[in-house]
């Protein structure tokens, strides 16, 4: 009986040993805060980690961090790294990538509005552009994108585009007959480029630089940044030709799957974040326009500076295929009142 009674004493003591233990992490458990976690987000763009896009992101990811005290966290894939933009944006809707910076192209498959942005020389200036894009108009572009499982955070830029090409020096609109040019996977440009008697190929970004060396097409169109930090002057292209046909808005978008999983504190931290890293990369990327465009005539690639009123006189044809058929006449007034 003494022998029972002692081991039934020891069982006992590490019963209770078990419960006060389970308890405790009971009470460890519910007191860790939902504030406590750590959220890390995948971004991914398709330029270069030298771009603004890249450049913006980071400083993007630096807000965040700082503002969340940590909790925020955010790594950046370049160069088509995680997928390319088509990739990107169904990332996006299924919720496996966060957050990424896309032209208005691909999105136009979504939201007429963003079909609108890739006309030529829809805007003025840059100045007007950006009034457009922060204001009301572009505002609601961005939240119609909502109904598609992304969330439309800020217009960030990817500039003015111009024409390069390995073949000749392009100065006149009738110049560009017969020239094979690569475009985005978008109406408008390939349009654009028909109406200029050029051969318009869509293509992901990340198969152009070997299609240009291997002489697939004979060239694309491209802001001096990305002509650069994409080192295209390697690949055969040896014209380039000063349109700014065209302003490329470049919408920074979340996975709204991400999002809607996010406490109320984080997701303002993130719009807070995306606003001012918006205007740093907007800055960012005027400022080193410029000095690649100085780069690239350095390197020996000749620049051609055109009258850009021939220029817009040959692409009228596009507004009138794609206005009221395809982009409402309302929203294309909105956007030349702007103009005014």
């Amino acid at each position: 009986m003494r022998f029972n009674k002692k081991y039934f004493v020891i069982l006992s003591l590490l019963l209770i040993m078990c419960l006060v233990t389970a308890c405790g992490g009971d009470k460890a458990a519910t007191t860790q805060k939902p504030a406590d976690k750590v959220y890390t987000l995948k971004a991914g763009h398709v330029l270069a980690s030298d771009h603004p896009y890249h450049l913006g992101l980071v400083k993007m990811a630096e807000i965040m961090a700082q503002k969340s005290n940590g909790r925020l966290k955010m790594d950046v894939f370049p160069s088509s790294q995680i997928g390319n933009e088509r990739d990107l944006i169904e990332g996006m809707q299924m919720g496996t990538i966060d957050v990424s910076l896309v032209s208005t192209a691909p999105l136009a498959g979504f939201v007429k509005d963003f079909l609108a942005f890739d006309l030529p020389f829809l805007f003025k200036d840059r100045t007007t552009a950006l009034k457009v894009l922060d204001g009301e108009i572009g505002q609601a572009s961005l939240k119609q994108i909502e109904a598609n499982n992304l969330v439309g955070l800020a217009f960030w830029e990817n500039g003015y585009f111009n024409i390069n090409n390995s073949k000749k020096a392009v100065k006149k609109p009738s110049d560009m007959n017969g020239l094979k040019i690569r475009t985005m996977e978008n109406a408008i440009h390939m349009s654009t480029f028909k109406a200029l008697g050029a051969n318009p190929i869509p293509m992901a970004w990340g198969e152009v630089f070997t299609a240009l060396q291997q002489s697939a097409i004979d060239g694309c169109t491209l802001t001096p940044t990305s002509f650069w930090t994409s080192k295209l002057q390697d690949a055969n292209q040896k014209y380039l030709t000063v349109t700014h046909h065209v302003y490329i808005p470049a919408p920074l978008l979340m996975s709204k799957k991400t999002y809607d999983a996010l406490p109320d504190d984080l997701k303002a931290i993130i719009r807070e974040a995306a606003a001012e890293a918006r205007d740093y990369e907007r800055e960012l990327s005027a400022k080193v326009d410029s000095e690649y465009m100085a780069k690239i005539k350095a390197a020996g690639v000749q620049i051609i500076e055109v009258d850009q009123a021939e220029w817009q006189k040959a692409l009228q044809p596009v507004y009138a295929e794609y206005i009221p058929s395809k982009i409402p006449q309302e929203f294309i007034d909105k956007i030349q009142a702007a103009n005014k």
